[in-house]
């Protein structure tokens, strides 16, 4: 019996210990319930992918269109493709980035892109080599950028999805929560970036809007916000059914297309209240960690003024999620999320039902 004790003693002070010295610092938070009007990706209207260009030579992620009607696609490789919307022939637009995820198009005919690994803002004229034109703001360098857009005004505003911290710390930002995200403002005639919006929930997509406000997707609430100008939180719509990727502004208007990279974890919503357990699951080795799974749905939103409505649309043919989804004259451009099972280096196109 006192062996027991002893052995029950020994292992409580072990898990304190690696509570004390976890790698993480997390905090508590509500994890969101979800759309309040019962939608669900089982039972969402559907859509059906084709592949439009196979045998890219990296794995696509950001999505945009040039003024020739072209789409671009970033890719992981460092370089930039040219896709015909109509055929799914490509050539190489650019080249010489390193791990590129966003991407946008202007102006000046100019490529925006970013390197999520190095933490840096990239430009390219079409059929040039991708060059650093920020890396950091202020003194503090930037890390784990996400996206990118082009503003009205010439400016270019981007994301990052947590701050100190890079791409392969994924599992431990979703654990810790402590949500230090950016939304960021460059402007090119100075060459300088400043911070619209702080402490957003692992900030990953993002659109402008034609009056010149952001939609910016937070993975770790399972939701996209409505930013202004000068980064005020305008409206916020949460408890989508996955992790959300990816945002690109339809042809349409006021339509927004939204991608979901993973389902939502029971786990992380689980133990949403309780830093405790998640300081413990910070020290599971990597095989025994949760995995992103496959999610082929999307979301499209709807703005009205502050007012977001999200419709869920499933995608037939492609047994991936997606990273990004742009919409052109009534066709669905999608790119696969590389951090789901089924991801190939290939784009899809789906043709969507008239409205």
């Amino acid at each position: 019996m006192k062996w027991g004790i002893a052995g029950l003693a020994m292992l409580g002070v072990g898990v304190a210990g690696l509570v004390a010295f976890s790698p993480i610092d997390p905090v508590a938070w509500n994890a969101p319930p979800p759309l309040a009007d019962g939608q669900a990706c089982s039972s969402a209207p559907r859509v059906t992918a084709k592949v439009l260009a196979s045998d890219l030579p990296g794995k696509p992620d950001g999505l945009a269109f040039d003024d020739a009607g072209r789409l671009l696609v970033a890719m992981a490789n460092g370089q930039v493709a040219a896709v015909d919307p109509g055929t799914g022939t490509w050539s190489i637009a650019a080249q010489g980035g390193g791990f590129l995820t966003g991407l946008a198009y202007g102006p000046g005919e100019a490529i925006h892109a970013v390197d999520e690994r190095a933490g840096a803002l990239l430009r390219a004229q079409p059929g040039g080599s991708l060059r650093s034109v920020l890396d950091k703001v202020g003194a503090r360098r930037l890390s784990w950028t996400n996206d990118v857009t082009a503003m009205p005004d010439g400016s270019i505003a981007f994301t990052t999805t947590a701050t100190g911290r890079s791409l392969d710390d994924f599992y431990l930002e979703v654990l810790e929560h402590r949500s230090s995200g950016l939304l960021l403002r460059y402007d090119p005639a100075r060459g300088e970036a400043r911070v619209l919006a702080r402490d957003l929930a692992m900030t990953n997509g993002l659109a402008a809007t034609p009056d010149g406000m952001f939609l910016v997707a937070e993975s770790a609430v399972y939701g996209v916000s409505l930013f202004s100008p000068t980064g005020e939180r305008m409206a916020e719509l949460t408890g989508l059914p996955g992790f959300t990727g990816n945002v690109r502004a339809s042809d349409r208007p006021e339509r927004y297309w939204v991608t979901l990279l993973s389902p939502r974890s029971p786990i992380v919503d689980g133990t949403a209240r309780y830093p405790a357990v998640r300081r413990l699951l910070a020290w599971l080795p990597a095989g025994a960690r949760p995995q992103p799974q496959s999610l082929p749905c999307l979301v499209e939103i709807t703005r009205n003024g502050r007012k977001l409505t999200p419709r869920l649309v499933a995608v037939e043919g492609a047994a991936t999620s997606f990273s990004t989804a742009i919409e052109r004259s009534g066709r669905l451009y999608l790119s696969p999320a590389s951090i789901a099972p089924g991801s190939s280096p290939q784009v899809y196109v789906a043709e969507l039902p008239e409205s």
